[in-house]
């Protein structure tokens, strides 16, 4: 039979996932401040935004290659 654990995660910690790091910068370089004609284009802009880098620098923009993480 298997056997498992429970293991505590905090309900909000940005410094421990990655995702939120993105999705913050996403928000501040693509969303702040400005006015899309329609949420599409927000949508498309945000989805280049996110896809655009290689592997290699999103890993290193949200954090994960920090030798604290």
């Amino acid at each position: 039979m298997a056997s498992f654990s429970s293991l505590w995660l905090p309900k909000h910690a940005p410094e421990r996932t990655p995702l939120d790091t993105l999705w913050g910068q996403g928000k501040d370089a693509i969303c702040a401040n400005k006015q899309y004609t329609s949420i599409d284009e927000q949508i498309a802009s945000l989805i280049d935004y996110v896809t655009g880098p290689s592997n290699a620098k999103t890993l290193q923009t949200s954090g994960v290659l920090s030798e604290d993480f």
